[in-house]
């Protein structure tokens, strides 16, 4: 865009050159608002770039305004973009779990649930409350369950699926072995993606459920204390 812009603003003197930058600069503005849309962004903000085009044209069919006009035309086509950078700096509850560029808040975000931090706090009061004095902070079924307490204590967290949750990176076996070893204490495990029957089996027999109210959508997530 910046490489278009210039060619054309070296040759505001042409009329050919004049109608390229408004026709190039409008098609530019026109697919920024329909990806913005397609986003479920309908904010009122995103006409101000139409606008500035609209006066950029005004300003260039006149010879003496034709700076100030390639000017105005530079402002709209660089300013959803600014904005929309802005609003994904200055999120305040982003997606962790999936980062996403800013979107508007009726609009649906890809990966769990946005109400998941409520739950989220409330295990780690509990954990922070009960610490398991372990190597492994806790057990989880995968990196999008277990980010958020990572970021939030600092403390390694077990992904026993990976990052999905459905790989196999330890069975029940192993968590046995950890918990006999001492190096995990609480577990994180339920009716989610991936889950593997086994190691519920493994929980039930030889953890105690903890009624900790994680969250009230999504996966139905419990925690069991495996305490030798």
């Amino acid at each position: 865009m910046g490489g278009g812009f210039a060619w054309f603003a070296r040759r505001l003197e042409r009329p050919a050159a004049l109608v390229g930058l408004v026709l190039a600069a409008a098609g530019t503005v026109a697919f920024q608002v329909f990806a913005a849309h397609q986003e479920g962004v309908t904010a009122t903000w995103l006409w101000v770039a139409p606008f500035l085009l609209l006066l950029g044209t005004l300003a260039l069919a006149r010879a003496r305004s034709r700076r100030l006009g390639a000017a105005l035309v530079l402002a709209a086509l660089l300013f959803i973009p600014l904005v929309w950078s802005g609003l994904t700096v200055l999120d305040t509850s982003p997606e962790v779990n999936l980062p996403s560029a800013y979107t508007s808040q009726t609009a649906q975000r890809p990966g769990p649930p946005r109400n998941e931090g409520a739950g989220t706090n409330a295990l780690l009061a509990y954990l922070q409350a009960h610490p398991p004095g372990t190597k492994y902070l806790i057990a989880v079924p995968g990196a999008q369950v277990g980010a958020p307490l990572v970021l939030a204590t600092g403390q390694p967290v077990l992904y026993m699926g990976g990052f999905s949750g459905g790989d196999p990176v330890v069975d029940a076996g192993d968590l046995a072995a950890l918990v006999q070893s001492g190096e995990l204490r609480y577990v994180l495990y339920g009716a989610e993606r991936g889950a593997r029957p086994e190691i519920q089996s493994w929980l039930d027999t030889a953890c105690t459920p903890v009624p900790v109210n994680r969250n009230t959508r999504g996966p139905a997530l419990q925690l069991y204390d495996c305490r030798p």
